[in-house]
């Protein structure tokens, strides 16, 4: 190794980077910090309903007014927040003036997603006197919501709407005080089937047995919340009155039968009333209530708070209790870019009210009040604050303090006068003193008893270094990696960076924000492009659509159609359109993806369509394909299972003459096999499928922790280097993908995470049943030849064979049934109407190790950005016990 007496042993190659990136920063913390409760303090809020959109939380609220003593509620409020412990005040996306036919009772409501639209269920007092439900839509989550009926969509004098989607994409809405009722929602999500709602029986087994109430029996009040979990179906309510407690039922359908539970949180907290809500997010489940905990709360005047909680192993829901100290925040808070001054954990002495330039701002401001921002990461160290303020007075000044609300003041800003309160101006201040993660307050200070300014947004900018210490530490960056060869540990870190923010800007982790800050226009040519050229992989240049890290979903052969794929694409992904066989059905998919990218934010500029396709090389005709492939130019041809080796560079050549712009990917499940592959057809990318894929590969087969770095290696020492690979097989979550990387992929390619999304084709819902109810793959899946002989003689090559969950196919075959009666015991189940998957499931269910992992059906967005966002954390905690 070149300077080996100089340069340090491979190692301490990580400690010593992550030294560089760090020269002279303090790295102190305050710990993890926690959520504060009640989340709101500008108003009182209540009755909580959130829902997991993007990566955020949101959660809709309804409004008590200061110093009620009745219901007498106007409007929805709406917070949302991506750390779980600072909250941004979203305003009021819906109101009474909303529903022209509403006159009173802005009471509990919930907010569903689907069609690409938000739909607001609200309970509120019709024209005529009787409670009601409205429903609201939106094209954005934030609203505003707009009627839209015109009319209820239910009126029969009782409250508290619930929506579910069931797995099946079935709507369901209940609501109900004193009873409870039900209708199952069209697909257009205003209106139901049937002529009337139908009302549940409140038995004492369903909903538990009241005491001293001939008629309310049962301890249902109101406020059902109503989801699904692991294939159990809840029924969380408000028990008993008055005071109310939070209890629950399960059910096996979205309908019933339901079974009692018992108490998930008992009377407490200053409020007569609760309401709840429960969601998972970022692998961690949460409960939100509300009580009366803020000052002159009560039952009238109540707040929203959350819990954290883990479910026990049955899937029943411990109890809890009400905190001042809630969730532990999910990473930290990046001040380096623009934060709204509305997202606090805290505050007192403050309101909000919609800005003039779009939002919320802070108002209301007055000499002592202040705000308080949990976990915010200064990293090195910040050198100025930027504030977005406006007064219509003569201002005041904004200091900044660390810890508490009496902790080291590390900069003051001043705010003059603009001549109004939505008149607006941006100033900025120093600051010295910032460094590591801390809780940060914005102290307001100024003379007299009036609003003194208000306050709109706020960035710091980092500490800037030296130029010649900067240039000193390019030029020795540089060379370290150089003599270290680093390029692998410096793109597992990249890849970190770019799970948390693909665009390559200034949203950064800490570990880059010297990177990305400290450099001049020109030290960035001389530092930026030469280290990012061999940190970030070129693949994503090829495919413009797709977001970091590359994930793409497997070609499944009658179960990736139009849906999966064009949901993968135009969620960052690449999507595939299953491996073909059928020439004829494969264009209709195709002609259906493109209508259906056409109509997306995906762009079409390209020669290509931003889709996939796979192909069973040894089932095609390379012929038919190539027709196939030269109408609808897809952007990535992926070839796999060839009667030999030699057969992709005749497909390859074949799909490059029939569409030059589109790439050929080449699954293989060998070292030897990549490196022949890649000297045979120089394909674009090659896709390594490991043992634990499920489905078809080839065999013998190595694990992917050890095949990838294997295969990198031997790519390298024979001349293809650039040539990226994609990890498959065995990959089910966030954790799973950030693996991947970590050994040298440069994406991944995922098929059984997929079987549990809404858009996957099934040949019957009990393959998708049976998919979700597997645990610990490594048992309830097998690779054998036994599933594709079962329908009759095996159309694989030799050297093939597939992983499947265990089935009683394959116990039968174990305990030494003969094949010809497996085949007949195959053929009677394969006619029922579940296909042979439900029952004994006879039938193959193709599946990966990896099965045990999902839970619940998604959205194949929701499951590209979960795997996102799980390989940000993983790869964040492996970080930290480097």
């Amino acid at each position: 190794m070149r300077g080996s007496k100089l340069w340090p042993k491979p190692n301490n190659a990580i400690s010593v980077f992550k030294g560089l990136l760090f020269l002279g920063a303090l790295l102190d913390s305050v710990g993890i910090a926690r959520a504060d409760n009640p989340i709101v303090q500008t108003i009182y809020t209540t009755d909580p309903a959130p829902l997991v959109h993007d990566g955020r939380v949101y959660v809709y609220t309804g409004h008590d007014e200061d110093g009620s003593t009745t219901y007498n509620m106007i409007d929805w409020h709406l917070y949302s927040s991506a750390d779980m412990v600072n909250w941004q005040d979203h305003g009021s996306p819906a109101s009474l003036t909303t529903f022209s036919w509403a006159n009173a009772n802005a009471w509990a409501g919930q907010v569903i997603p689907r069609n690409d639209k938000f739909y607001l269920y609200v309970p509120i007092r019709h024209n005529t006197g009787a409670m009601a439900i409205g429903v609201g839509v939106s094209d954005s989550i934030t609203g505003p919501f707009v009627d839209a009926l015109g009319h209820p969509l239910v009126e029969n004098n009782e409250i508290d709407p619930t929506v579910f989607i069931d797995d099946d994409g079935q709507a369901y809405m209940y609501w109900g005080n004193p009873n409870l009722w039900y209708v199952k929602l069209n697909e257009d999500m205003i209106s139901f089937s049937g002529s009337s709602p139908t009302q549940v029986s409140l038995t004492a087994e369903g909903f538990g047995e009241r005491s001293g109430d001939a008629k309310r029996p049962t301890t249902f009040e109101e406020a059902p919340w109503v989801y699904k979990r692991n294939g159990i179906y809840y029924m969380i309510y408000a028990a008993n009155c008055c005071s109310e407690d939070i209890r629950y039922s399960t059910g096996t359908s979205a309908t019933g039968p339901w079974t009692y539970r018992g108490v998930i949180m008992a009377t407490e907290g200053g409020s007569f009333t609760n309401h709840p809500g429960i969601i998972d997010f970022n692998d961690t489940s949460y409960f939100f209530y509300h009580n009366g905990a803020l000052p002159g709360g009560g039952g009238y005047t109540r707040s929203v708070a959350v819990e954290s909680f883990v479910y026990n192993t049955d899937g029943t829901i411990p109890t809890m209790k009400m905190s001042t100290d809630g969730p532990a925040q999910i990473g930290t808070l990046d001040p380096y870019v623009r934060q709204e001054a509305e997202t606090m954990a805290w505050s007192s002495g403050v309101e909000t009210e919609t800005c003039s330039e779009g939002g919320i701002n802070v108002a209301n401001i007055r000499n002592g009040a202040y705000i308080k921002v949990k976990g915010v990461d200064f990293g090195d160290g910040a050198q100025t604050l930027s504030a977005r303020v406006s007064s219509e007075t003569s201002g005041g000044e904004i200091e900044l303090r660390l810890g508490s609300v009496i902790g080291t003041i590390v900069g003051t800003c001043t705010v003059p006068g603009t001549g109004g309160w939505q008149t607006w101006t941006t100033v900025t201040c120093p600051v010295s003193g910032a460094t590591g993660t801390q809780d940060l307050f914005f102290n307001f200070v100024g003379s007299g008893s009036g609003f003194l300014f208000n306050f709109n947004w706020w960035q710091f900018e980092l500490k800037r270094i030296g130029h010649a210490v900067r240039s000193a530490i390019h030029k020795l960056v540089i060379q370290w990696l150089d003599a270290l060869m680093l390029d692998k540990v410096a793109w597992v870190i990249a890849v970190r960076w770019q799970c948390h923010d693909p665009t390559l800007n200034k949203n950064a982790d800490k570990d880059y924000r010297l990177l990305n800050h400290l450099d001049s226009p020109s030290a960035s040519q001389a530092f930026h492009r030469p280290l990012l050229s061999r940190m970030l992989p070129s693949i994503h240049t090829h495919y413009p659509w797709t977001c970091r890290p590359l994930m793409a979903n497997a070609p499944m052969a009658g179960f990736a159609g139009s849906r999966l794929a064009t949901a993968v694409t135009t969620a960052g992904g690449v999507g595939f359109i299953g491996a073909a066989v059928d020439m004829e059905l494969l264009s209709t998919k195709l002609e259906e993806a493109t209508s259906i990218i056409a109509t997306s934010h995906v762009s079409t500029t390209r020669p290509t369509l931003p889709i996939g396709v796979g192909f069973l090389v040894f089932a095609a005709k390379v012929e038919d394909a190539a027709a196939v492939v030269a109408h609808h130019r897809p952007a990535i041809i992926l070839l796999s299972c060839p009667p030999a080796l030699q057969d992709f560079a005749l497909w390859t050549k074949a799909m490059h003459a029939a569409s030059p712009e589109s790439h050929i990917w080449i699954q293989i499940a060998g070292v030897a096999a990549a490196v022949e592959v890649a000297q045979l057809c120089s394909p674009d990318a090659l896709v390594l499928q490991a043992a634990d894929a499920g489905g078809h590969g080839g065999l013998p087969g190595a694990g992917l922790v050890s095949l990838v770095p294997e295969a990198r290696s031997a790519l390298d020492t024979a001349g293809f280097p650039n040539i990226p690979i994609i990890g498959a097989g065995g990959i089910s979550d966030g954790r799973g993908v950030a693996a991947a990387l970590a050994c040298g992929a440069e994406g991944v390619l995922l098929g059984t995470v997929f079987l549990a999304s809404q858009e996957v084709d099934l040949p019957a819902n009990e393959y998708q049943e049976a998919v979700l109810e597997a645990v610990d793959g490594g048992i309830s899946t097998v690779r054998a030849t036994i599933f594709d002989q079962l329908p009759g003689e095996s159309i694989w090559p030799a050297g093939y064979d597939g992983r499947a969950l265990v089935n009683t196919s394959y116990k039968d075959y174990q305990c030494g049934v003969r094949l010809e009666e497996l085949r007949s015991r195959h053929a009677d189940a394969v006619t029922s109407p579940d296909k042979g998957f439900g029952g004994e499931r006879r039938a193959a269910i193709w599946a990966g190790s990896g099965v045990g992992l999902l839970k619940e059906v998604k959205a194949a967005k929701d499951i590209v950005q979960v795997l996102r966002e799980g390989c940000k954390v993983a790869l964040d905690k492996a970080y930290s016990r480097l």
